[in-house]
C-alpha cells in the first residue's frame, strides 16, 4: 500500500504539475487527485519541491529516456545509428501530449532553473544523460564508418536542438505535421552525413 501511495503521488504530481508547472500546481489538487491524506504524503517527501524532484527523476527523465535505450552500447547495431534516431523522433511523434504541449523537462527547467539550483541541477543532469546518449551514438557511427569524420558534438547538438526545439515551442505553434516536417528535414541532414 506504500508503494502504491507514493506511485498516486508521483502520478498526480505528473499531471498537476505539466498542467500548471512547479510555481502554479497545487499540493492540494495533487492529494485530492492521489486520494492521498497530507500525512501521507509526509511520509513519503518532506515537501512538494521533493516530490517534484523525485517525479523528475523517477518519471519524466525516465520516460524520456525509454526512447533512447536502442542507442544505448549494449543495443548498438553497426550501419543502423541515424535510421535508430529517425526511428525514436517517429516514435516521440506518436506522443500527442509530448508533441503538443512540450517536453516537460523542458519546461521544468525554464520555469525553475533560473531560481532553483536544485532544480537546475537535476534537470541539467537529465538533459545531459539523453545527449550522452546521442554523442556516444554517434561517435560509435563515426567510428563503424556509418558516417564520415565530423565533430559528433555539435551533430549532436544539431540532433538534440531540432528535437527539443521543437518540443519547446508554444502550444498554439505544435502539431504533429510540423514535428513530422522536423523529422524530414533530419533525414535530409544525415542524407549528408553518409559516407
Amino acid at each position: 500500500m506504500s508503494k502504491d501511495t507514493r506511485e498516486r503521488l508521483l502520478d498526480s504530481a505528473l499531471k498537476e504539475v505539466y498542467t500548471y508547472g512547479y510555481q502554479g500546481s497545487s499540493t492540494a489538487k495533487i492529494l485530492k487527485n492521489a486520494n492521498v491524506p497530507k500525512g501521507s504524503m509526509y511520509h513519503h517527501f518532506k515537501s512538494k519541491k521533493e516530490l517534484v524532484l523525485a517525479l523528475v527523476d523517477e518519471k519524466i527523465a525516465g520516460g524520456l529516456l525509454i526512447y533512447f535505450e536502442p542507442l544505448l552500447e549494449q543495443n548498438r547495431r553497426d550501419g543502423e545509428t541515424l535510421q535508430t534516431i529517425i526511428t525514436i523522433t517517429k516514435m516521440i511523434s506518436k506522443n500527442n501530449d509530448l508533441v503538443m504541449y512540450g517536453c516537460p523537462l523542458n519546461k521544468l527547467i525554464q520555469e525553475m532553473a533560473p531560481i532553483d539550483e536544485d532544480f537546475a541541477n537535476i534537470l541539467t543532469s537529465k538533459y545531459n544523460e539523453i545527449f550522452k546518449i546521442l554523442e556516444d551514438a554517434i561517435n560509435f557511427a563515426i567510428k563503424t564508418k556509418e558516417i564520415k569524420e565530423c565533430d559528433a558534438q555539435k551533430v549532436t547538438r544539431f540532433i538534440f536542438q531540432s528535437i527539443w526545439g521543437y518540443l519547446s515551442i508554444s502550444v498554439t505553434l505544435s502539431s504533429k505535421e510540423r514535428f513530422l516536417e522536423v523529422i524530414e528535414h533530419l533525414e535530409s541532414y544525415f542524407s549528408t552525413l553518409r559516407k
